[in-house]
Order: structure tokens, then sequence, then C-alpha cells
């Protein structure tokens, strides 16, 4: 059984409405937590996001919703964990210190990060040590203001620095900052062959988030619309005593048409685990 906070809905699929509809939307699901994807059209991370972000966590409180972690893109985008070049690290080191600043007047203390990724033509080795030396820089500065970063592993497809287990066990323990610990992203670990008792058997209680979604290589689905037991996995978290937010990262161009009723749907199916 799971408690209905420790289900948190993502506002990805709602690039077409409004953030506001989102947060009403998680209210109308019976959703009580939230993490917030900081993308266009919703959020625009930078210094301007800063006397904006009251309003949001406003939005967010009068209806019964709290905000309690963020992703700051970077998959998409310019900006990422192991930037090739002096501009890009410098431009990417603003961004994601802006990004941290938004997530703690926000009132989240939970972070999102992942590896980044090297060039295929570029020493593996090389592009390791920019993505330690980044995030651990990037821990040092969560550490002033109150934000922990959760580090999760990518799909094969996404990168080649932090894929496995074994991988992202490497980074964090050459990062070694008590401000860094681990997450896992369901879809990734499927990716890679490996399962989330695999992750618990090797990072055990250091896993303190989850973007947790149904199995599929092409699309992060909610539960309901992928192939794996909900009631299995749920097992290996009671088995595990996991107690920490079970993220719902919708994401694919299907779910974007009506995702209010994408989440009263996962909502339900989720229903019958839910002890509240």
């Amino acid at each position: 059984m799971i408690l209905r906070k420790q289900i948190a809905g993502m506002n990805q699929h709602y690039q077409n409405y409004s953030l506001e509809y989102f947060f009403e939307s998680q209210k109308r699901a019976g959703i009580e937590s939230v993490e917030l994807w900081m993308g266009y059209p919703h959020i625009w991370v930078g210094k301007e996001l800063y006397p904006e972000c009251r309003k949001i966590e406003k939005m967010a409180h009068t209806r019964g919703i709290g905000i309690v972690s963020a992703t700051i893109p970077s998959m998409a985008y310019q900006y990422q964990y192991a930037p090739e070049n002096k501009m890009q690290r410098e431009k990417g080191r603003e961004y994601f210190q802006d990004g941290i600043r938004a997530a703690e007047s926000l009132g989240c203390r939970i972070v999102s990060v992942n590896s980044g990724w090297g060039r295929n033509d570029r020493d593996r080795e090389e592009s390791l040590k920019i993505c330690i030396d980044f995030l651990r820089e990037a821990a040092e500065f969560a550490a002033l203001h109150h934000i922990t970063l959760v580090m999760e592993s990518l799909k094969k497809s996404e990168s080649n620095l932090g894929v496995t287990a074994e991988q992202i066990k490497e980074i964090w323990e050459r990062i070694g900052h008590p401000n860094l610990k681990i997450m896992i992203d369901t879809i990734a670990v499927w990716d890679s062959g490996e399962s989330v008792q695999e992750w618990f058997d090797i990072f055990g209680d250091e896993i303190q988030h989850m973007h947790f979604l149904d199995g599929s290589p092409d699309f992060h689905n909610p539960w309901g619309w992928g192939n794996r037991s909900l009631y299995r996995e749920l097992e290996c978290l009671e088995k595990n005593n996991y107690r920490g937010y079970l993220v719902q990262e919708i994401v694919g161009e299907r779910y974007c048409a009506d995702p209010r009723k994408v989440d009263m749907e996962y909502m339900q199916y989720f229903s019958q685990f839910i002890h509240d």
C-alpha cells in the first residue's frame, strides 16, 4: 500500500494547457503532490522567474497541492550536465543555479538531475570528468539553498555516461557530496535491462526519489497503459521500505490532447493500492 501524498503528478503532458489548468486537474484527480517540470510554456528558468514563484506556490496551495520536487529541463535544450566547452559550462552553471533558486522559492526540497552526455567521438573519461565536476559544483550550490539533488539514469539512446546502475554509482561515488542522492526512473532502468530491485540492492536508502511509470521503451506511460505489473513493483517498494515520492513523468504526444482524463484514469488505477 502507498499513501496518496506519495503519488506526484507532473505537468509535461499539459504543454497545451495553462499551469492553472494543470493544478486544477490535479485537484480533481485527487493528487496532493506534484513535481514541476520547469519548461515552457509553464515556467521559463531565469532570474525573471523568482517573482512568479510565490504566485505559482499559492496557485498550488489553494488547491491543497504541495510542490515537492522540480526538474530543470536539460534533454531538449542546450543546457546539460556535461557541457563540452567553457561558454556552455558558464551558461549552464547560471541556468541550473537559477533553477535551483526557483525550486527553493517554490517550496520544494528535491531537484532531479542526470549525468548529461558526451559526444561519441570524444573520450568518455574526459566527458565523465566534466560531468562529475559540474554536478559536484551543483550539489554544493544546492546545499546552500536547502535543496537535495537526486540523480537518475538515462536511456541508452540518450547518454553514454550514466545509463546503468554501475555507471551512476561510479559518478555518485566520485562526486561524494552528501547533497547528491539517487533516484530511479523506471523507464530508463528497464531500458538498460535492469530491475528496480537491483537498484535497491546497490544503493539502498540512498534512493530518495522516483519517476515511476509503466513500462515501454517508446513512452513514459501512465500506469495501466504499459506492460508492467503495478502490484509487483509496489511489492518491491514495500520490501525495500521506500517512502519517497512516485512521480508520474508522463511523456508522449498521445497523452497531451486530454491530460486531465489521463490523470483521472491512472489515479483510478492506483486507487486499489492507496491507503489515505
